[in-house]
């Protein structure tokens, strides 16, 4: 199992003793530790969105946590104008648009948003 102090564009501290040469994750390998989490608390994960505005996909993880749409953007310091307009529909409809640039930084939101 995978240790869970990634960071957003997915270096990884090193952990091999000795050595500085740091590891990279794909940012695929992230979303699944995340969908990992969500689902092993018990919720249900559907994977990336399907609403795109050409090659930009809106976000890289689609979950429902208690009863509420989640839409999940890994590692995006900045939304685009359409994410922007993508996350005002869905915070609108009573859903939540959530940016993380790690799987710890998600587990904190969780662990501060759902006390169950």
């Amino acid at each position: 199992m995978v240790r869970n102090n990634y960071t957003a564009n997915v270096l990884l501290r090193p952990q091999n003793k000795g050595t500085k040469k740091s590891t990279r994750f794909p940012k695929s390998h992230i979303i699944q530790q995340i969908a990992a989490f969500i689902r092993s608390k018990g919720w249900s994960v559907s994977g990336s969105s399907p609403a795109s505005s050409g090659n930009e996909s809106f976000s890289d993880l689609m979950a429902t946590i208690a009863g509420k749409p989640v839409e999940l953007i890994l590692g995006v310091r900045r939304l685009s104008q359409s994410q922007q307009n993508y996350k005002r529909s869905i915070t609108t409809a009573g859903g939540i648009f959530l940016t993380v640039t790690s799987v710890q930084e998600f587990k904190e939101w969780y662990n501060s948003n759902f006390k169950f």
